[in-house]
Protein backbone atom coordinates (compact mmCIF):
# COMPACT_ATOMS: atom_id res chain seq x y z
CA UNK A 1 0.00 0.00 0.00
CA UNK A 2 1.63 3.23 -1.09
CA UNK A 3 1.24 6.31 1.00
CA UNK A 4 0.00 8.93 -1.41
CA UNK A 5 2.34 7.47 -3.99
CA UNK A 6 -0.26 8.04 -6.69
CA UNK A 7 -1.10 11.53 -7.76
CA UNK A 8 -4.33 12.38 -6.08
CA UNK A 9 -6.46 14.62 -8.31
CA UNK A 10 -8.91 16.63 -6.24
CA UNK A 11 -10.10 19.27 -8.64
CA UNK A 12 -11.31 19.32 -12.19
CA UNK A 13 -8.19 21.33 -12.99
CA UNK A 14 -6.20 18.18 -12.11
CA UNK A 15 -4.61 19.69 -9.05
CA UNK A 16 -2.46 16.82 -7.82
CA UNK A 17 -1.45 16.06 -4.28
CA UNK A 18 1.67 14.18 -3.37
CA UNK A 19 1.11 14.01 0.39
CA UNK A 20 4.00 11.77 1.34
CA UNK A 21 6.53 14.62 1.55
CA UNK A 22 4.15 16.55 3.80
CA UNK A 23 3.53 13.55 6.03
CA UNK A 24 7.26 12.73 6.23
CA UNK A 25 8.13 16.31 7.11
CA UNK A 26 5.50 16.41 9.87
CA UNK A 27 5.63 12.81 11.12
CA UNK A 28 6.58 13.81 14.66
CA UNK A 29 3.61 16.20 14.83
CA UNK A 30 -0.12 15.73 14.99
CA UNK A 31 -1.42 15.71 11.41
CA UNK A 32 -5.02 16.80 11.05
CA UNK A 33 -7.53 16.42 8.26
CA UNK A 34 -7.73 20.20 8.18
CA UNK A 35 -3.99 20.47 7.45
CA UNK A 36 -4.14 17.86 4.71
CA UNK A 37 -7.19 19.46 3.10
CA UNK A 38 -5.48 22.85 3.18
CA UNK A 39 -2.38 21.40 1.49
CA UNK A 40 -4.68 20.07 -1.24
CA UNK A 41 -6.69 23.26 -1.49
CA UNK A 42 -10.06 21.61 -0.86
CA UNK A 43 -12.62 21.49 1.94
CA UNK A 44 -12.14 19.02 4.77
CA UNK A 45 -15.34 17.15 3.94
CA UNK A 46 -14.40 16.83 0.27
CA UNK A 47 -10.89 15.70 1.14
CA UNK A 48 -12.12 13.01 3.53
CA UNK A 49 -14.75 11.75 1.07
CA UNK A 50 -12.30 11.45 -1.82
CA UNK A 51 -9.60 10.00 0.39
CA UNK A 52 -11.93 7.32 1.71
CA UNK A 53 -13.17 6.48 -1.79
CA UNK A 54 -9.60 6.05 -3.00
CA UNK A 55 -7.89 4.42 0.00
CA UNK A 56 -10.87 2.75 1.79
CA UNK A 57 -9.76 4.32 5.07
CA UNK A 58 -10.15 7.73 6.61
CA UNK A 59 -7.02 9.88 6.44
CA UNK A 60 -6.41 9.36 10.15
CA UNK A 61 -6.78 5.57 9.93
CA UNK A 62 -4.40 5.53 7.00
CA UNK A 63 -1.84 7.71 8.79
CA UNK A 64 -2.02 5.46 11.85
CA UNK A 65 -1.41 2.36 9.75
CA UNK A 66 1.52 4.09 8.08
CA UNK A 67 2.98 5.09 11.47
CA UNK A 68 2.69 1.51 12.72
CA UNK A 69 4.50 0.27 9.60
CA UNK A 70 7.29 2.79 10.26
CA UNK A 71 7.37 1.61 13.89
CA UNK A 72 7.73 -2.02 12.79
CA UNK A 73 10.75 -1.06 10.71
CA UNK A 74 12.29 0.89 13.60
CA UNK A 75 11.69 -1.97 16.04
CA UNK A 76 13.25 -4.50 13.69
CA UNK A 77 16.19 -2.47 12.44
CA UNK A 78 17.21 -0.21 15.34
CA UNK A 79 17.78 -0.37 19.05
CA UNK A 80 15.76 2.79 19.69
CA UNK A 81 13.60 2.68 22.78
CA UNK A 82 9.83 2.38 22.49
CA UNK A 83 9.58 5.91 23.92
CA UNK A 84 11.91 7.28 21.23
CA UNK A 85 10.02 5.54 18.44
CA UNK A 86 6.69 6.76 19.78
CA UNK A 87 7.93 10.34 19.96
CA UNK A 88 9.53 10.26 16.51
CA UNK A 89 6.28 9.05 14.96
CA UNK A 90 4.06 11.68 16.55
CA UNK A 91 2.35 9.69 19.29
CA UNK A 92 1.40 11.77 22.33
CA UNK A 93 3.03 9.24 24.66
CA UNK A 94 4.40 5.70 24.75
CA UNK A 95 1.19 4.26 26.22
CA UNK A 96 -0.85 5.51 23.27
CA UNK A 97 1.74 4.12 20.86
CA UNK A 98 1.77 0.71 22.56
CA UNK A 99 -2.03 0.54 22.54
CA UNK A 100 -2.35 1.48 18.85
CA UNK A 101 0.53 -0.80 17.84
CA UNK A 102 -1.05 -3.75 19.65
CA UNK A 103 -4.46 -3.04 18.08
CA UNK A 104 -2.97 -3.35 14.60
CA UNK A 105 -0.41 -6.11 15.11
CA UNK A 106 -1.79 -8.16 17.98
CA UNK A 107 1.53 -7.73 19.81
CA UNK A 108 3.12 -5.09 21.97
CA UNK A 109 6.16 -3.36 20.46
CA UNK A 110 8.55 -5.25 22.76
CA UNK A 111 7.06 -8.65 21.89
CA UNK A 112 7.12 -7.72 18.20
CA UNK A 113 10.78 -6.66 18.44
CA UNK A 114 11.83 -9.89 20.16
CA UNK A 115 9.99 -12.01 17.59
CA UNK A 116 11.28 -10.09 14.57
CA UNK A 117 14.63 -8.63 15.57
CA UNK A 118 16.61 -10.47 12.91
CA UNK A 119 13.92 -10.68 10.26
CA UNK A 120 14.04 -8.78 7.00
CA UNK A 121 12.65 -5.26 7.20
CA UNK A 122 9.03 -4.83 6.07
CA UNK A 123 8.42 -2.69 3.03
CA UNK A 124 7.20 0.75 3.97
Amino acid sequence: MQFFGLLFAFRRKNTAFGGQPYINAHMSEKITNEQLAAVCGVSVQYFIRLFREHYHDTPQEYIMKWRVRKAKFALMQTSLSVDSIAESLGFCNASHFIRRFAEQTGKTPIVFRKANQHAAAPQI
